[in-house]
């Protein structure tokens, strides 16, 4: 039994299980904790770090050394020799062997269909067999024998040098693998599974050490310095990071690949009470019975080559609008039920209530509705695009990510987002334009401890990005401290640009006030109009095929536009008494729709304004030479 136990090959086993062991006992804590503290796993690492180039160098290089010293003054060439076979071998398998590093976009290796998690554990596992090959490297060389009277003993307590340190290094190192695919959105028990299933390298790289320092015989100091070169050069390339990748829903991301996620078809545009298609845009006109707690929301098509307005559609409901959509071959109205538990409608938002969403596909042709329960209720689209709308998810405080529901299908996607993503702008391209908190360690929860919360807010960075949900990747635009008195308020793009009003604290701290429109380009924000008022300015974007044309201050009895594509300023012709030239909407044919006073109706209330339209440049010129509007009034 002694002489089985005594054999190099079963030594060297033997430690590999070991260190596949250790693996697997750290990436057990995931069951602990969803994530830890990105401070901790820095320090775990650099422990881990640590020990394993100690025992390198102390095991490996100090033997090699001494057995090198009996060739004189060229005692160092198989050492310098042995290190760089030791970071050429490394390089060959970094090059050839298709993998993905945590916070990498595109994937490295030969090509492969492979999906982003295994790729993300294929890159964990090479980690591993230079670190088996450091073991069945010494356990190897014992065994080989040396010239030195007490070379045996040394090596064999360097063997066990390396292999303690090697466990040790182990255990942070299989818990930053588990919590990089748990915030990859895999389930604690599968993100455990990848952990374990990547320190299975180990053993077989110890196997080969061994063999390969038998065989070696004489070149034992070179073996030992090409064991030196493979932990050195492991833990700069292909160590596992502390994750910055998004924690998404489970289910989201076991149900999908990555590269299966839809992208954006055509430019995105926001859902709300008034959105257009081409020359035709709806608006949404309601009245609310007090008595029966019911609603009624009548849509209005306004057909501006014709101009003229109708009657699209119109819903009685005791639920509540959230969101209007509108393709070429149909609208989507949605509405929320809010329920109690006798069943009757929630009359005050504090109230609990059961939800329910609805989806109204609508023919603006004929009127007709065709309702579909939508999943995931609360549902209100914020955006859509030529196919589909998208709706955000929030976890808590934080936006988890963003649900797809296709125009067509109705099938929903879930679209993962960066942990700790505060906001969501637009979509630029195939990205999307989203803010994040950069905080020291996870946001404690507001509503629970608002106290901790506020501590480390003062310690964070807002963080605005361009991320792609497809690859994860993230493109940092601008950073800017929480808690500096300044904030930026998103306007809208153009020409891929994002435009943002700029706030600043008074002077008293206890408000912020609109200080100009900023535009974000190379990391700066660039003040690019000035309010013309002192006196707490307000503003208003309008867009044009999906991107923002003007915006617009409303002064104390007119208004000034700052039109984006020509960079000047303008003071059209208003009356504020009687609410005539105002903007409400800009066609693609270079009109504007804008407001020429009030008239009756029995649709909705009593009365609505008064729509004309106008040449857009005649408009920014001061002119009043209106197209008006027949308007519907269902008299």
């Amino acid at each position: 039994m002694e002489a089985l136990f005594g054999h190099p090959i079963l030594q060297s086993l033997l430690a590999g299980i070991l260190s596949w062991i250790s693996v697997s006992l750290g990436a057990s804590a995931i069951f602990l904790r969803r994530e830890f503290s990105r401070l901790a796993m820095d320090c775990m690492l650099g422990a881990a770090g640590g020990m394993m180039l100690g025992a390198a160098f102390l095991g490996l290089l100090q033997p090699a050394a001494e057995m090198a010293s009996h060739m004189g003054r060229w005692h160092f060439i198989p050492i310098v020799c042995g290190l760089m076979a030791g970071a050429a071998f490394l390089m060959g398998l970094d090059h050839l062997l298709p993998h993905l590093h945590i916070r990498q976009k595109q994937q490295e290796g030969l090509s492969t269909s492979w999906r982003r998690s295994v790729l993300l554990v294929t890159a964990m596992a090479l980690h591993h067999i230079p670190e088996g090959l450091t073991m069945g490297v010494g356990y190897g060389a014992v065994a080989a024998g040396s010239t030195l009277p007490s070379g045996v003993a040394l090596e064999m307590s360097s063997a066990f040098m390396v292999t303690g340190t090697t466990l040790l290094q182990n255990l942070p190192e299989g818990l930053v693998v588990a919590t990089a695919l748990r915030a990859e959105g895999f389930s604690a028990k599968r993100s455990w599974l990848c952990g374990v299933f990547s320190g299975c390298t180990a053993p077989i790289g110890a196997i080969l050490g061994a063999v390969a320092s038998q065989v070696a015989g004489s070149l034992l100091p070179f073996a030992l310095a090409l064991a030196l070169a493979l932990p050195g050069c492991a833990a700069g390339n292909t160590a596992p990071q502390p994750p910055e990748t998004p924690t998404t829903t489970e289910t989201a991301a076991e149900a999908q690949a990555e590269s299966t996620l839809p992208g954006l078809a055509g430019r995105l545009r926001q859902t709300s009470y008034d959105t257009a298609v081409g020359q035709t845009f709806y608006g949404m006109m309601s009245t609310y019975d007090e008595e029966t707690l019911t609603s009624v929301y009548t849509i209005i098509a306004t057909d501006t080559a014709a101009n003229t307005q109708q009657k699209a559609a119109e819903l009685e409901t005791q639920g509540y609008y959230t969101s209007l959509a509108a393709w070429q071959d149909g609208l989507e109205l949605y509405i929320d039920d809010w329920l109690d538990e006798t069943g009757q409608p929630v009359t005050n938002s504090y109230q609990n209530g059961e939800i329910t969403s609805w989806r109204y596909k609508i023919d603006p042709a004929t009127g007709q509705m065709e309702r579909l329960e939508v999943e995931g209720a609360p549902y209100s689209p914020q955006w859509q695009d030529d196919a589909a709308v998208y709706a955000e998810r929030s976890v808590g405080q934080w936006i988890e990510c963003i649900n797809r529901l296709d125009h067509a299908t109705g099938q929903q996607v879930d679209l993962p987002l960066p942990s700790q993503t505060q906001s969501v702008y637009d979509a630029i391209g195939q990205r999307w334009l989203i803010g994040r908190i950069i905080s020291p360690g996870p946001m404690p929860d507001y509503t629970t401890d608002r106290d901790a919360f506020f501590a480390m807010w003062q310690n964070s960075q807002l963080e605005i990005d361009l991320y792609d949900p497809a690859t994860r990747a993230c493109e940092k635009l601008f950073e800017t401290p929480c808690c500096d008195g300044e904030k930026w308020m998103y306007s809208g793009q153009r020409d891929g640009v994002p435009y943002f009003i700029h706030y600043t604290a008074t002077e008293d701290q206890n408000y912020t006030m609109a200080v100009g429109l900023d535009k974000l380009e190379n990391g700066t924000m660039t003040t690019v109009y000035t309010p013309q008022s002192d006196q707490w300015p307000e503003f208003e974007s309008y867009g044009q095929d999906g991107e923002n044309r003007w915006v617009v201050e409303y002064l104390r009895d007119s208004i000034a536009i700052y039109d984006l594509a020509d960079g000047q300023t303008y003071t059209p012709t208003v009356d504020h008494d009687n609410y005539i030239g105002y903007p409400i909407q800009l066609l693609p044919d270079d009109r504007v729709v804008v407001t020429n006073g009030w008239y009756e109706t029995t649709a909705a209330t009593d009365r609505q304004p008064a729509l004309v339209t106008i040449d857009m440049t005649a408009y920014l010129n001061g002119s009043t030479d209106y197209t008006p509007i027949e308007m519907y009034t269902s008299k």
